[in-house]
């Protein structure tokens, strides 16, 4: 489906800058990561459902000083990733940073979930991820210092009980089990796969529930996954990095 973002046509991207993708990058923690990072890498980031909030996102990076690619797919769909990817390294070369967001958060009880439901909750999160890796995973072989970066949930990785939006917790534990599968096979190369998850961030949708507070910024994960994407962390790989002020843990 054509959209105006769709024509967006960005200068040519700054040369000597290492290509970074992002999934779900238009709003929330995916928005603050692609203005956080367009300043280093030529970015280029997925997008769906808002071509205000892309177009927007587009223009705020490029009034900066920045370059970015706002990229329409759906993240559930292999075919429009891998396109994505395509376009991406065809601009800026091959994607050395992949960083996956995207998430359908339904507070529903398990048994009102519909079966729609629970495949969009499993599909955003860990089906994502996966169609994401596929995509990229060329590309980010190719260089010779790589990362894979996989937005979790502090609750990822807690076998219990979770009768509110379930299908999104199965997803979000996949997730962990995705990247140690992803790091293990890499192991002997330079590509490293780790899972960042956040507390409550300012645009958690439970906000409003009795003793729900915000505990971790936007700025706090950008920190957090600069220490990642930096020689430091070479060495870190397949880990589970929670950042909530040892809330929820």
């Amino acid at each position: 489906m054509n959209s105006p973002t769709d024509a967006v046509q960005p200068v040519p991207p700054p040369s000597g800058r290492p290509a970074l993708f992002v999934t779900g990058g238009s709003r929330g923690l995916g928005r603050a990561l692609v203005v956080h990072l367009a300043s280093r890498f030529n970015v280029g980031f997925g997008w769906m459902r808002s071509d205000a909030d892309a177009r927007t996102l587009f223009e705020t990076v490029r009034d900066r000083g920045g370059w970015a690619l706002p990229l329409r797919c759906d993240a559930t769909d292999a075919s429009e990733v891998q396109t994505a990817a395509e376009k991406l390294s065809a601009l800026a070369g091959d994607c050395q940073t992949l960083i996956h967001t995207t998430g359908s958060f339904n507070e529903v009880r398990l048994d009102d979930t519909d079966p729609d439901t629970w495949r969009e909750q499993l599909e955003t999160t860990v089906t994502a991820g996966f169609i994401a890796w596929r995509a990229f995973a060329a590309q980010l072989r190719r260089h010779p210092r790589s990362r894979v970066i996989f937005v979790g949930d502090s609750a990822a990785e807690q076998l219990r009980a979770r009768p509110q939006a379930t299908g999104y917790y199965v997803g979000k534990h996949g997730l962990v089990l995705l990247a140690r599968t992803i790091a293990a096979e890499n192991q002997h190369s330079g590509l490293t796969c780790n899972v960042v998850s956040p507390g409550v961030l300012p645009n958690s949708i439970d906000l409003d529930r009795p003793g729900m507070k915000v505990n971790v910024e936007f700025v706090e994960i950008a920190g957090l996954i600069d220490f990642l994407l930096s020689p430091a962390a070479d060495a870190v790989s397949g880990s589970h990095l929670i950042a909530s002020r040892g809330w929820n843990v």
